[in-house]
């Protein structure tokens, strides 16, 4: 009898000591998932913060633009920051295509396609063409609804939970 209860005994404290194991491991599992999840949101919102940032330069470039062809300014200074501003756009926006979920990138995306329509348009008014300044300021007013959207898709995101394995 007394054989059976330290048995009993020894099984017990090993069991014990098995669940507190398993346990955790579990905890740790859970921080560890907590701490990417974590790594991910930030990742995600200062990507996103680049793409938005991104997109509001280059809408601000062409509409300096777009005023400094209508006061005749150098055309050679006017149109190097635009390019400059749609190039740093267009990497930001590629940058979201690997980061981003996909209704981030939609928007993204046809945020870049509203930003770099008008570029014939900006070489048409290069040319003096007050027809194509027109309609560039139209443009670039239209812009503003694709960034307003832009921008609650990526709040939307950023705050929606992400679920994780298992979930």
């Amino acid at each position: 009898m007394a054989l059976a209860a330290a048995a009993v005994g020894v099984a017990g404290a090993l069991a014990a000591a098995l669940l507190t194991q398993r346990q955790a491991d579990r905890a740790g599992r859970d921080d560890r998932r907590r701490e990417r999840e974590a790594r991910g949101a930030d990742l995600r919102r200062q990507c996103y913060v680049r793409v938005y940032a991104a997109a509001r330069s280059c809408r601000r470039a062409q509409v300096d633009h777009l005023h400094a062809r209508r006061g005749e300014d150098d055309p050679g200074v006017t149109r190097r920051e635009p390019d400059g501003a749609r190039a740093a756009q267009s990497d930001a926006t590629a940058e979201a295509a690997l980061i981003a979920g996909p209704d981030v990138c939609r928007a993204a995306r046809e945020t870049a396609h509203r930003l770099h329509a008008p570029n014939g348009r900006i070489l048409k008014a290069g040319r003096g063409d007050a027809g194509a300044l027109d309609a560039l300021s139209a443009d670039y007013k239209a812009v503003w609804v694709q960034l307003d959207n832009l921008r609650e898709v990526m709040q939307k995101e950023v705050m929606a939970p992400r679920p994780g394995p298992g979930r």
